[in-house]
């Protein structure tokens, strides 16, 4: 054990530090976040179902339905379209409480939420988005999106499918395309060439919405792990209207916004994931201590998870804080600085959040490997496997490899 594990092993039998990314800090009053009581209730549904949701790989229906009763769908938006003005550390928040109660629904509203971030920031002003926006905070629209497909590998910055305009009616056609939860959400946001003679990196994107669009199952959805995200791979065909195209090229929109909020709310449920799992580990501590004995390996690894855990939460706190501080600078947000700490975001958070369950079924033992105790792990560690694996962190790597190589090492307190 380290000596972080062996500081924290003293308080780990009455407590493990297991807030939001944005709460106040250990031992200081803060005011109840705004969106906790109504996130709480969400969570309530979602636990209900989480474990039929895990068995049959389902969406989780009633948890989505809860998410629009409670209209948390539209919360990013501001008030004069229906929305509460929600910052992407609110959201986090939100997504850090789900996945506390199921990885799957926290999942879904962070995916939701990314491409939320997108359409407020770059719709444009075409009366279509407009009047769009205001549709998803006060009609509490789900949005999925469609940022890959099979010609482009997996790449969410090449397409193989393109958009093709005829006066002004809008279509795209997309092989295995790979769409989460695609078959209960509302709308789609939708990536692909910009024309037929395009590059594969010169890319559009555009908002359809679902009675508009024809979904043909290509291959099913059977995993280990988030299984109620139901990612599945489809023939996509979609039509609409030239105006449903966002105004921004994808590249600015995919700098500036859409990846640094994906690792950001996919983070934020990593940590939800890992804070539940430490509490589980928490829990059974406690249960292992007898007064006159040793500490037990119980808790010396329950203290392995926690002190694992605080390192995440201060890499995750860091990361929203360096995004808040770009949002009214797009060259900032969207800039090498930004990216690059986003990207090491993702990648530290995935395998530490990795590291916190597995500390955590070490400290629980077959307790924790079972499925059917207060303190299994089992769903935990199946769940956040996936993260690794979500813009897979040897592709991160090697997009970051060259210019991390050709930049100076920064001084400490640079």
């Amino acid at each position: 054990m380290n000596r972080a594990s062996e500081a924290v092993a003293g308080r780990v039998a009455t407590e493990v530090d297991v807030r939001r990314p944005g709460d106040a800090p250990h031992g200081a009053p803060g005011p109840e976040p705004r969106f906790a009581a109504r996130t709480a209730i969400v969570a309530a549904a979602a636990l209900a179902h989480v474990d039929e949701v895990d068995r049959d790989g389902r969406a989780p229906a009633e948890a989505i339905a809860e998410l629009k009763a409670q209209r948390l769908l539209g919360v990013m938006f501001p008030p004069r379209d229906g929305g509460e003005g929600a910052t992407p550390e609110e959201v986090g928040g939100i997504c850090f409480d789900l996945a506390k109660a199921c990885a799957s629904s926290a999942m879904i509203f962070a995916m939701h939420q990314i491409q939320v971030a997108c359409v407020l920031r770059h719709a444009g002003p075409s009366a279509w988005h407009q009047a769009f926006r205001q549709r998803i905070a006060q009609h509490q629209v789900l949005l999925a999106g469609s940022t890959t497909d099979g010609v482009s590998g997996g790449a969410t910055r090449e397409s193989g499918g393109c958009f093709e305009v005829d006066r002004e009616a809008l279509r795209v056609d997309k092989t295995g395309a790979v769409i989460s939860y695609g078959d209960v959400a509302d709308a789609l946001l939708v990536t692909a060439r910009r024309a037929p003679d395009a590059p594969p990196s010169s890319q559009a994107a555009a908002v359809f919405l679902a009675e508009d669009c024809r979904l043909q199952p290509c291959q099913a959805w059977d995993t280990l792990g988030m299984r109620g995200t139901c990612s599945v791979a489809y023939e996509l065909q979609a039509r609409g209207h030239v105006d449903q195209l966002l105004g921004a090229p994808f590249s600015t929109v995919h700098a500036q916004t859409m990846l640094p909020m994906a690792h950001l709310a996919w983070s934020s449920v990593w940590a939800g994931i890992a804070a539940d799992a430490a509490e589980r580990a928490r829990r059974h501590a406690r249960r292992s201590l007898r007064p006159g004995l040793p500490t037990s390996p119980a808790v010396r690894h329950a203290a392995d998870a926690a002190a694992t855990y605080q390192a995440l939460r201060a890499t995750l706190r860091s990361a929203f804080q360096t995004y808040a501080g770009a949002q009214d600078d797009p060259g900032a947000a969207g800039g090498g600085d930004t990216l690059l700490q986003m990207n090491l975001l993702k990648i530290s958070v995935s395998e530490q959040a990795l590291a916190v369950v597995l500390a955590a079924l070490r400290a629980t033992g077959l307790n924790g490997y079972r499925n059917d105790t207060d303190v299994s792990v089992a769903r935990h560690l199946r769940d956040i496997c996936s993260a690794q694996l979500m813009i897979g962190n040897d592709r991160i790597r090697d997009g970051i490899a060259q210019p991390l190589l050709f930049s100076e090492t920064p001084a400490l307190w640079s």
